[in-house]
């Protein structure tokens, strides 16, 4: 889904950009009719500008979205969130690389008999990692026992900057 809204906003913002430049070139070439050229490059401006100030300003990447990261399958992720009515987006660690490279894997981790439902034998240890837009790292924590985790209240204090 993300590729396929990445593809319109790429495709939306090329269109309006060249609708934008086609105009402002008729205009300088003084071709008729003036007012519709002059329409055109005002209608299609001010989405451009708007677009320009997204993307240069770093307002879209200041997301204060959780993105959950878990080896075991989407399917179980969006059961999970649909229980608990926390709707948002998932990623998937396949093979657990990520989390080898963060040195959180847990070889033969999965407990006894979640195999039969679908989940691998290694898993990763819980983690929660919080960064600003910048991606310095504000809190981190490993949990040594996956039942134990720390409140979410702790995660909203720490993004509100407390």
């Amino acid at each position: 889904m993300n590729i396929l809204r990445s593809i319109f906003i790429s495709a939306f913002s090329g269109y309006i950009a060249l609708a934008f430049f086609y105009a402002l070139f008729q205009l300088v070439r003084g071709m008729e009719p003036f007012f519709s050229w002059l329409g055109l490059a005002l209608s299609a401006g001010s989405p451009l500008a708007f677009l320009a100030w997204l993307y240069l300003s770093g307002a879209a990447r200041k997301s204060r979205h959780p993105v959950p990261v878990s080896s075991q399958p989407l399917s179980h992720s969006r059961k999970l969130a649909q229980k608990h009515e926390a709707p948002m987006q998932f990623m998937r660690d396949p093979g657990n690389s990520a989390a080898k490279q963060l040195g959180i894997a847990h070889h033969f981790g999965t407990p006894m008999g979640l195999q039969a439902l679908g989940y691998g034998n290694d898993t990763a240890m819980p983690t929660v990692i919080i960064t600003d837009p910048d991606g310095t790292i504000l809190f981190a924590d490993e949990t040594d026992n996956y039942r134990i985790r720390p409140e979410p209240e702790l995660f909203l204090e720490i993004i509100r900057g407390r």
